[in-house]
């Protein structure tokens, strides 16, 4: 337990306080007023827990020196020997001893565990869930967090890893688990000859492709019917109109060589006069027709009858087809073809080694020099024969039913005749050509070339992959050991999460259930408190859910239901359950530091409060309680002084400088009066010399009420002024005349207004406090 602290410097009040020679006991009070330095000492007893002193750190005493903060505290070891700790360098040197724990309760309990401005917050949520799981449950559920925060770290590793190294991977688990068949060096040799072979076979299957694409040898075409039209045509010209009528016809031919200077169209003027003639008067002249013009009519009807239209119709639309045919132009296509076939012909450089390809190329080229002359005189001759039907035709019609003797030079059929044998010649021999041209073709079929081309592709692929695990195998390593991390951790988690979801389980039902108990005998009896749970960060969070009367109530109303008390309550309820919880050996070796623990409590729940504290310090190795409030600890030391062993302290501040004072527990407990009379005493028998005159007046006025307090009440004095108290004294013959004018003499001589006192020396004014007590407890008697 804590033995004896032997001197604090600089920390706080306590600038250099020595107070060794104090023994600390297994149950130890400390009283301290406000701002005297009890804070400070629960601040250092708690960093001692913490192994923290940063809290100490910030508690310089001012005004500030260049001395360190030092404090030394001394431990009694089970075996009865004493060890010091020493704050050295932010921390406490040594560390406490083993197996000693401290477990401190103070304000800053309450505001980091319970209350933030009277609402339960994340931070006091978690740190409340931390202090109730204590240091093995917390390490166990930080144990499964840490694991949990492994995993997803691993998770962000491999997908860095992933990214920077195997992002173009398209199968990932194959290429870890990939057997590289040789060193990087041999891998890129293989590498590079498949990589030329794959260049040699893709140029075959380019050039295979730019072959299959050439043009074939495609057959001349010679339209070899123009000596038949030109028959046909002649036919036309030698057809005449033969009928019944060929008087009539000699008789119009007659007519015409007398009448018309000339016969050209002289025909087609005499039948369209006929058609427009309707009566008995010429059209022309108006005169009145004879009977010889009417016979000469006759004679133009008979002539110009329906044979002749149907014949005149039957001459045009034959020399339209014949002259349409003949004039059209047949070399120009022909020509076309000719030099597309040029092409074809020097396209397949790969024959030229072929005899039998070059001798076809040889005769077709002759043939084709041959063709083009033949060509060229055609469409010379042409012309003139153009020219020669033209006249024909326009003779013809005009007189469709005479014969035209036509007459053709025969150039054009005999050109016609060479130019169709010479095409036959270049197509039978560009049928041959073409069979080479397919053979060669079939001979460069990509089809295998595209096969080689796909095991070199793949066999390529397989080489660079493989030369890439070698480059990456710090990488794979890296990988394959997270992998398998990540994989074990997956393994190990939901085992250590199942066995805390048990162990929390049912130690959070025995905390709750030991809360609720501590949290009503701390006199808030209409609360129930629950279990919260929020598993949305790395750990679970546990947290108060209140019901009061039975009604859930909200964080926000928090504030309207629980008064200053019940927070107060709760508070400590929270850190007695969770003392409740540790073992009997854990307890055992425990020291327990209590701040101010009934803050803000009625008397009920402060009796019951003391009560923890006694059954506590049965069990704790030792319970130090520090305290602001006289009259609590007074009430509590009145109560179980006799049947407890209680050691009591309290910190005195002198010239601003406070040290730890032994105090004498039967006179801390007295009341102000008690220690008044006290006081006066000591000042009597010279054990202090501090005593003011106003102090016995007070004195004398309080031992007036006390000493006649039935008699006051019964006669309902309630006089305020003390001189007008004693005359009522005297006149209701409570005492009588000569004890009231003594009354009156020591009113007068206790007056802080006279002078006599302070003048006196100290020894008359011990005389007089003596005097003053002989009249007190002697002569201060009531009526007999």
């Amino acid at each position: 337990m804590l033995k004896r602290i032997s001197e604090i410097k600089n920390i706080g009040r306590f600038k250099n306080a020595s107070c060794g020679t104090l023994q600390f006991g297994e149950l130890t009070l400390i009283f301290g007023r406000n701002t005297y330095g009890k804070s400070t000492l629960g601040d250092l007893l708690s960093s001692i827990s913490l192994n923290d002193t940063s809290d100490i750190s910030v508690r310089r005493t001012i005004p500030f020196d260049n001395n360190p903060q030092t404090a030394t505290i001394s431990f009694q070891l089970d075996n009865g020997n004493e060890k010091s700790i020493s704050i050295d360098n932010n921390s406490w040197s040594p560390a406490l001893p083993e197996p000693l724990k401290i477990a401190v309760y103070d304000d800053g309990f309450y505001h980091n565990n319970v209350f933030t401005a009277r609402q339960f917050t994340r931070s006091t949520k978690e740190k409340f869930s931390t202090f109730i799981l204590g240091a093995q449950g917390v390490a166990k559920a930080k144990e499964i967090a840490e694991k949990n925060k492994k995993k997803r770290a691993i998770t962000t590793e491999q997908t860095k890893l992933k990214k920077a190294a195997f992002s173009e991977i398209e199968n990932l688990e194959a290429f870890l688990s990939l057997k590289p068949s040789g060193s990087k060096a041999e891998l890129s040799e293989k590498k590079e000859t498949k990589l030329r072979r794959y260049h040699e076979l893709k140029k075959q299957k380019t050039n295979s492709t730019s072959i299959f694409q050439r043009n074939e040898f495609s057959p001349l075409t010679w339209f070899n019917d123009f000596v038949a039209l030109i028959e046909e045509i002649k036919m036309c010209f030698m057809t005449s109109l033969e009928s019944h009528h060929h008087t009539a016809r000699r008789k119009l031919d007659e007519h015409i060589r007398i009448n018309f200077k000339s016969s050209d169209g002289s025909e087609k003027w005499i039948r369209e006069g006929l058609e427009q003639n309707q009566g008995e008067n010429c059209q022309f002249c108006g005169q009145k027709l004879t009977d010889s013009t009417f016979s000469l009519f006759e004679i133009y009807r008979q002539s110009f009858d329906e044979s002749f239209e149907k014949h005149e119709k039957t001459v045009k639309t034959e020399l339209s087809r014949c002259g349409e045919s003949i004039f059209k132009n047949r070399t120009n296509q022909l020509k076309v073809h000719i030099e597309k076939n040029a092409g074809v012909i020097i396209a397949f450089p790969e024959l030229s080694e072929n005899t039998r390809f070059t001798e076809l190329i040889c005769e077709v080229n002759e043939l084709t020099k041959e063709l083009k002359q033949y060509i060229d005189n055609w469409e010379k001759d042409n012309l003139i024969y153009q020219k020669q039907i033209g006249g024909y035709v326009l003779q013809k019609l005009k007189s469709p039913h005479v014969e035209v003797n036509a007459t053709f030079s025969d150039s054009l059929p005999r050109l016609n005749d060479s130019i169709a044998k010479t095409v036959e010649e270049i197509n039978i021999r560009g049928v041959e050509l073409n069979k080479f041209i397919k053979s060669f073709k079939e001979s460069v079929q990509s089809d295998k070339i595209s096969e080689s081309i796909e095991q070199v592709t793949t066999d390529g692929k397989r080489l660079a992959k493989e030369i890439n695990r070698i480059v990456l195998s710090d990488q794979c390593d890296e990988y394959i050991k997270l992998s398998g991390q990540f994989q074990s951790l997956s393994q190990e988690l939901p085992g250590l999460q199942a066995q805390l979801n048990d162990d929390q389980g049912s130690f959070l039902s025995s905390y709750f259930s030991k809360l609720n108990l501590h949290f009503q005998d701390f006199g808030s009896k209409e609360f129930t408190l629950e279990v919260g749970e929020n598993r949305s960060g790395h750990m679970p969070i546990y947290y108060l859910k209140v019901k009061f009367r039975g009604k859930d109530i909200s964080e926000r109303e928090l504030d309207r239901v629980f008064s200053e008390s019940d927070r107060r309550a709760l508070s400590l309820a929270i850190f007695w359950a969770r003392l409740s919880e540790i073992s009997a050996e854990e307890k055992a070796n425990t020291i327990v530091v209590l701040d101010d623990p009934v803050t803000s409590f009625d008397n009920n729940r402060i009796s019951a409060v003391h009560r923890s504290v006694i059954q506590l310090s049965e069990n704790a190795r030792q319970v130090i309680v520090l305290s602001h409030y006289e009259q609590e600890l007074s009430r509590f030391l009145t109560t179980y002084q006799n049947n407890k062993e209680i050691c009591l302290f309290s910190i005195a501040v002198k010239n601003g400088q406070a040290t730890l004072c032994s105090e004498n527990i039967e006179k801390f407990i007295k009341n102000d009066h008690e220690k008044a009379r006290e006081n006066i005493f000591e000042f009597i028998e010279g054990t202090n010399n501090s005593n003011a005159i106003g102090d016995l007046r007070v004195f004398f006025e309080i031992e007036l009420g006390m000493r006649f307090a039935k008699q006051i009440r019964d006669q309902k004095i309630n006089c305020q002024n003390l001189s007008d108290r004693i005359d009522k004294l005297a006149t209701y013959n409570i005492i009588d005349e000569q004890v009231a004018q003594q009354c009156h003499v020591w009113r007068e001589a206790l007056n802080p207004s006279h002078h006599t006192w302070e003048n006196a020396d100290i020894e008359d004014q011990r005389n007089t406090a003596r005097q003053f007590t002989d009249f007190i407890y002697n002569q201060l008697k009531p009526v007999a």
